[in-house]
């Protein structure tokens, strides 16, 4: 297995907030891991992260290439050039997903993370964000 890391620079963007009228933070670019309290305060909503990447080069035809997030605070769905990939619930902390029919040679990798605050633990992207290629 070959892991390559999508630290960054990603965009982020918020897109709405849990606390009725308040005002949202600005956009601004973010580089991977980092707790969502490290860059987004203490603004609680949604925000969206996005990464341009490559595909992955010589590879084979028996190779399969997953998108791993291995660090999440609140539920996320994922987007992959347009495309839902799936979505991870608040309940659990990690997902993986296979890309390999959906990556072109230029690819837009968006992650909508829903992040309340109401538990202690870390928001947002907190460990590397991957792309997992391996053999099957």
């Amino acid at each position: 297995m070959h892991r390559i890391n999508l630290k960054g620079p990603w965009e982020f963007q918020p897109l709405s907030s849990v606390v009725e009228g308040s005002a949202l933070p600005g956009r601004g670019t973010v580089k991977f891991p980092v707790a969502w309290q490290d860059f987004l305060g203490d603004f609680r909503g949604s925000a969206r992260f996005i990464r341009p990447f490559n595909r992955p080069t010589n590879l084979d035809a028996h190779e399969r290439i997953d998108l791993v997030l291995d660090g999440i605070g609140g539920s996320v769905a994922v987007r992959l050039n347009q495309q839902a990939v799936g979505a991870i619930p608040a309940s659990q902390h990690s997902g993986r997903f296979d890309i390999t029919h959906l990556l072109q040679p230029h690819n837009v990798l968006e992650i909508d993370v829903d992040w309340d605050g109401s538990s202690t633990e870390q928001g947002g992207l907190w460990a590397p964000v991957g792309l997992e290629i391996f053999t099957v």
